[in-house]
């Protein structure tokens, strides 16, 4: 009975002493797993997040981008419509002073506002349409980058172009002015 008592006792204390170590080698394999499946389902949440970030940051930028085309295309277009306003407003002016003064010769006045019609009237159909087909091209297109300097170059020539009309028009009202002192 001593030797079953020593032999159940030796089988309980190697049963408690190698309950742990079975213990520890079993649940880290479990554990294992979790944290792996816990690592990809962290990965694929932070690489969504990144994705919407990005999404939302491009549609940011393309509403900024967008914004400020119409701000500009608004002001040119406000300009070359006032230069036409202007324009009707010199003509009447020339209209009176022909009433007035039938000496004056004025058929180089007339000429020159004759081409300022023209220009004007390509600046509203031809260089604005042609900004507005580059800004087009750079909302369908995934990187704009390169193509901004197109619409950039685009925008500074109608700028210029308005500019030009206005010259044209201080110079024509100069003109008037000295007619008119004479």
């Amino acid at each position: 009975m001593k030797n079953i008592f020593k032999i159940i006792i030796v089988f309980f204390l190697f049963l408690f002493i190698s309950f742990p170590v079975l213990a520890r080698n079993a649940t880290p394999s479990a554990n294992q797993e979790e944290i792996e499946t816990k690592e990809t389902l962290i990965q694929s949440k932070t690489e969504q997040q990144t994705a919407t970030k990005t999404a939302r940051l491009s549609e940011q930028k393309q509403n900024i981008i967008s914004n400020h085309y119409h701000i500009m295309m608004k002001r040119l277009y406000t300009a070359t419509v006032r230069l036409g306003i202007i324009l009707t407003r010199i003509e009447s002016r020339i209209e009176k002073i022909e009433v007035e003064n039938e000496q004056a010769n004025l058929s180089d006045i007339k000429t020159k506002i004759e081409d300022i019609k023209v220009y004007i009237d390509q600046i509203m159909h031809e260089s604005m349409p042609q900004t507005q087909e580059i800004f087009e091209e750079i909302k369908n297109n995934e990187n704009p980058r390169k193509i901004l300097p197109k619409l950039r170059k685009s925008v500074k020539e109608s700028k210029d172009d308005i500019i030009a009309v206005h010259q044209s028009l201080i110079e024509i009202i100069k003109e008037l002015k000295s007619l008119k002192e004479n």
